[in-house]
């Protein structure tokens, strides 16, 4: 199976779903509204941390994702894809507006288990009228809101001790490999055989 990246996840979403349930005059108005660059760090930053934090939380001695600089990166991003962009202002405003129908609160606001409700709704392309024209498109929008949180968590130099990852660059000497310690099978080839031989076609076992 060929491997999709960020890119190829977010073509084959905008061909299969967005332009087929209408999204582009939900573009065009936000283009209208905030011009080119419609990303409203104010607007957006909260939800986009709450949301981020739920889907990569800090666990023993891992960080949470916004304790890693993963929303400036996410942030840059958008700023220099516009189509990618629009995905992901869909998924926020969906996640801000069902937090405040349902619970009456702003995402970031939200518990945590509320907040992992919508996302899961979001997840499982929630049917119904609660998402209205999105719900044939959620899974394509979770999946390119995840993918580009994980992009940003681990290429995060900050997060490679954490997973046991260094860095080589191309230009210098790569990770060697320690010396095999062969003391370590002593006590196995001390060990009395547990298997039984078979003679081969010379009667040779």
């Amino acid at each position: 199976m060929k491997k999709l990246t960020r890119r190829g996840v977010l073509k084959r979403s905008l061909k299969t779903s967005i332009w087929a349930v209408g999204i582009t005059p939900y573009c065009t108005t936000l283009r209208l509204m905030y011009g080119a660059d419609f990303w409203d760090e104010k607007r957006y930053h909260r939800t986009l941390r709450a949301a981020a934090d739920e889907i990569i939380p800090s666990v023993d001695d891992m960080p949470a994702a916004s304790q890693v600089k993963v929303i400036n990166y996410i942030s840059l991003v958008l700023k220099k894809d516009i189509e990618l962009l629009r995905l992901i202002v869909a998924t926020l405003d969906w996640l801000q507006n069902q937090s405040q129908t349902r619970f009456g609160r702003d995402f970031y606001q939200a518990s945590s288990e509320q907040r992992i409700d919508l996302l899961k709704a979001l997840e499982r392309g929630a049917q119904g009228s609660e998402i209205g024209l999105l719900n044939r498109v959620g899974p394509d929008l979770f999946v390119a809101f995840r993918n580009l949180v994980y992009e940003a968590y681990y290429t995060n130099p900050e997060v490679w001790p954490a997973i046991g990852y260094e860095f080589h660059s191309t230009g210098g000497v790569g990770p060697a490999m320690k010396p095999f310690d062969e003391s370590i099978l002593d006590e196995v080839c001390k060990r009395p055989r547990y298997y039984r031989e078979i003679p081969n076609e010379e009667g040779k076992a």
